[in-house]
């Protein structure tokens, strides 16, 4: 219920909040290469992303997948470095910082799509969706208390990268594809500039406590979580080539 929530979210931010007010305050102001993106205005950023667009990569599919194979990418890096947990750590932040925030543009923009367009299909298929979202952030969640060089880290973040495997599989084969031949070429589009903006706005950390509905609610609690996430992405470490 929504009390429920509250309760969770609140929990949530008491972690982050109390080491960021512990910080010392000329911490705020010192360089961190983080992968901190502005908010543009809606016109300028929908025409700057049209322009960047190329015939290939211009549809709500192919900027899913190329999520998709990011978060693959970096969780293979984080293998890569296997012995160096320093260097384990940043793959493992920056996964963590893609994957909250392709969630929650799936969850407000592409999710909502399938909904209206396909009917109950629709509704049944991101009800799992949501579903598997949820665990993944629950088991995010787990990993963002913990570092890299604690015993079950490892364990648990290759788990993690397999539930992803699937879910993402199951995105790209089952999901999309109705998607796709319901919107067409030219919605299909608009629907990527979408996810692409939202994703500007939302959390960079796992809130599994937070609304996952993609309603006001959850676009409220992204608004209100995101600038703390990324005042604690300033004191996170990450890789030095974004």
């Amino acid at each position: 219920g929504g009390c429920s929530i509250s309760g969770r979210l609140i929990a949530e931010l008491e972690i982050p909040l109390r080491h960021i007010l512990r910080a010392s305050p000329h911490l705020l102001f010192s360089y961190r290469r983080v992968p901190f993106h502005p908010i543009p205005s809606s016109s300028s950023y929908t025409l700057t992303l049209l322009r960047s667009m190329s015939s290939k990569k211009d549809t709500i599919t192919s900027v899913v997948h190329e999520d998709h194979e990011e978060i693959g990418e970096y969780y293979d890096k984080f293998v890569a470095a296997k012995g160096n947990p320093e260097e384990q750590q940043k793959w493992a932040n920056k996964l963590t910082w893609e994957f909250a925030r392709h969630a929650v543009g799936e969850e407000l923009v592409v999710y909502p799509a399938m909904e209206s367009l396909l009917g109950p299909k629709g509704k049944d298929l991101t009800h799992h969706d949501r579903k598997e979202h949820l665990e993944a952030k629950e088991m995010l969640y787990k990993l963002d208390g913990m570092k890299a060089e604690d015993p079950q880290y490892e364990t648990l973040f290759k788990k993690l990268k397999e539930h992803l495997d699937h879910h993402h599989s199951d995105e790209e084969t089952k999901d999309l594809p109705r998607l796709e031949e319901a919107l067409g070429a030219e919605e299909s589009k608009k629907l990527a500039i979408k996810f692409e903006r939202y994703k500007k706005i939302a959390p960079t950390h796992p809130h599994p406590g937070m609304p996952d509905d993609g309603g006001l609610f959850q676009t409220a609690a992204a608004l209100a979580l995101a600038p703390i996430d990324k005042i604690r992405d300033w004191f996170e470490t990450f890789p030095d080539k974004e």
